[in-house]
């Protein structure tokens, strides 16, 4: 597996991750709303990527910040589809935060631990 987060930032006190995404899912402002995004993201397997990538900054928070706490410090996933600037202001970004319970347990498989679902 290969992959690069494209930005990692820092906004309302939380850490994210950020991906830029050039997939083309139409014309129309209608083709960059929720519905479509969350139907491109399925597609494409980001969600997956997303998690992963959120499992990556857990990891890299956890190694730098003394007081680290997932639930206060770890943010959401913003996929930007980047087609869509200047279609409309509320169109082509998908989020997701991840529960922190989740995240520990993806941590913990890539660790090889056996985790109960």
């Amino acid at each position: 597996m290969k992959g690069y987060v494209d930005l990692v930032f820092a906004f309302d006190g939380r850490y994210h991750v950020l991906d830029y995404k050039t997939n083309f899912l139409g014309t129309r402002s209608a083709d960059y709303r929720s519905e479509a995004l969350d139907a491109a993201m399925r597609e494409h397997h980001y969600g997956l990527q997303a998690l992963i990538y959120s499992v990556a900054l857990h990891r890299y928070l956890g190694r730098r910040l003394d007081d680290y706490d997932p639930a206060r410090h770890l943010g959401e996933a913003w996929y930007l589809f980047v087609r869509a600037l200047g279609l409309d202001g509320d169109t082509g970004l998908w989020r997701r935060r991840f529960t922190p319970a989740l995240i520990a347990a993806v941590d913990a498989l890539f660790e090889g631990a056996q985790v109960d679902a």
